[in-house]
């Protein structure tokens, strides 16, 4: 997998993820592979915002968010830039609420986080 070129180790965080390969989708909503969906928004979240941002954002459960708001509606090609990333962490922080759940104006990446592959946007 690559973000903006780069390439995203595929490493796990902890002895225990060891064999746990990224999911997203509806796949990734299945509880067995929820884990995958959590690895890659964490991997996503850290390339995007840097160790601490993303740090400060994994001790308060923000990756879950993004896993359930993005990683779980991601088609099976997508596309997401750290521009993408920090919209919807502006949005999500600044409405204090699960992006799908708040009642302002969001950005493109949480109306579809598909929106920079379809033609008609």
């Amino acid at each position: 997998m690559t973000i903006e070129g780069k390439v995203i180790p595929s490493q796990p965080r902890s002895a225990g993820e060891h064999g746990v390969e990224f999911t997203w989708g509806e796949r990734s909503l299945v509880e067995q592979e929820r884990p995958g969906a959590e690895r890659l928004a964490i991997c996503l979240l850290t390339d995007a915002l840097g160790d601490e941002k993303a740090g400060a954002l994994f001790c308060l459960g923000g990756f879950a968010d993004f896993a359930e708001d993005i990683v779980a509606r991601l088609d099976r090609e997508w596309e997401i830039t750290s521009t993408d990333i920090e919209e919807w962490l502006a949005y999500t922080c600044g409405t204090g609420y699960s992006a799908q759940s708040s009642g302002l104006a969001p950005p493109p990446i949480v109306k579809n986080p598909n929106y920079r592959l379809q033609s008609n946007v």
